[in-house]
């Protein structure tokens, strides 16, 4: 009579036992952010592993990065002086999306102060094409069944893509292709009018709508899309419907030069993004520069360069790459599945990632600033491939 509360007491003690080691394994592996300074930061790489996917902010003197609580006691242990940090990127987001444009209408005078969010693109890019300004297409659906919009501008020259928003905290560039569209559309300045009459551009500021509503850096599936894409040595990717609509889109297209914008640091990277041990990226490496039988392999730096250049005439001081304002991706941190990767290697599409803010969602009323600091930059890497053929 007494076997089966026994029995069942030895249970609940192995239940117990077994949160109770889960809870403890939960903690260690807990995400802090810390800030750390960038001097230090070459020193902790023997102490605890830093990624890319870590860094959060990188500034020209510190550093805000994500470590695991183990990961913190490591380097208390080590005396590596740390501080705790807060996410202030998630804290605008969300300030943000209270105060969102939900529609730019063109009667109006735009407040480039405010972000203009997934609706406020539907409607202003409906209303641009209303005034007979370019075409609208989706691409493809995001997990969440939002359409990804693409709108192109110009019959004649070679065909350039501008792309944003493939890391949905990161929104910064997406919104500087929105309001050179929306000027493009409505009152172009001498250089919007001869990108427009030379180029044929496309813009597509948010690759990752889902990310950008619910303030994440991945698709509602929670997978990294600049990790998910096909690689050189063979790598399937992890083909989410955002990643296998800008596969698609692209292989289409067949786009001269494009770039994606990112956030967390100020730099141009460029290909390619890891070494690829067998396929024929030169040694030594780091740097992966393009194997020479590349016919577009060439056109990566210079192309990279008349970015960058005017980046450092805006820029007090870039955060990555020192006084050329570039680096090559695997120079920095190796990471695969990369669409810039993907673009250069399968599609002949030379591709740039253009980190343009420390911050990677900044508050709204710095916007102008960053428009100040990337206009004349956008400009010349638009024109780049019309300079190239003359």
């Amino acid at each position: 009579q007494n076997c089966l509360p026994r029995q069942y007491l030895a249970m609940q003690l192995v239940f117990l036992a077994f949160a109770v080691l889960l809870l403890a394994a939960n903690a260690e592996n807990k995400r802090n952010l810390i800030e750390i300074s960038r001097k230090n930061l070459t020193n902790i790489t023997n102490i605890i592993q830093v990624e890319r996917d870590n860094l959060e902010s990188v500034f020209l003197d510190r550093v805000l990065l994500w470590t695991t609580t183990s990961d913190l006691k490591k380097l208390d242990r080590a005396g590596v002086p740390h501080r705790p940090a807060v996410d202030v990127s998630l804290k605008n987001c969300k300030k943000t999306h209270q105060n969102n444009h939900t529609r730019v209408a063109v009667s109006d005078a735009p407040d480039w102060k405010i972000y203009c969010g997934y609706e406020c693109v539907v409607h202003t890019f409906n209303e641009l094409k209303d005034r007979g300004c370019g075409t609208i297409e989706s691409i493809g659906k995001s997990v969440e069944g939002r359409d990804i919009l693409a709108f192109s501008v110009g019959t004649q020259g070679p065909p350039v893509l501008m792309a944003g928003g493939i890391h949905g905290d990161e929104p910064v560039g997406g919104q500087q292709l929105i309001r050179w569209l929306y000027e493009t559309c409505t009152n172009p300045d001498e250089q919007q009018k001869e990108i427009r009459d030379t180029v044929r551009v496309t813009y597509l500021p948010m690759l990752n709508p889902d990310g950008y509503v619910h303030c994440t850096r991945t698709n509602a599936n929670k997978v990294d899309l600049n990790r998910a894409f096909p690689t050189p040595t063979g790598g399937a990717g992890n083909l989410q419907p955002e990643v296998t609509a800008y596969i698609n889109f692209c292989k289409d297209k067949k786009f001269t030069i494009s770039l994606m914008y990112h956030g967390g640091a100020i730099c141009v990277n460029y290909a390619l993004d890891s070494c690829y041990k067998g396929v024929g990226v030169p040694e030594p490496c780091p740097p992966a520069n393009p194997p020479s039988h590349f016919a577009k392999g060439k056109d990566v730096y210079p192309s990279a360069k008349v970015y960058a250049d005017h980046m450092k005439q805006k820029y007090r001081s870039c955060t990555v790459g020192g006084a050329s304002c570039m680096t090559n991706g695997a120079s920095w941190y190796e990471i695969q599945g990369s669409s810039q990767d993907w673009a250069f290697w399968f599609n002949g599409q030379v591709d740039m990632t253009m980190e343009i803010s420390a911050i990677k969602w900044p508050e709204s009323t710095t916007l102008p600033e960053f428009w100040d600091d990337n206009k004349d930059a956008m400009y010349n890497f638009m024109r780049w491939p019309v300079k190239k053929r003359a």
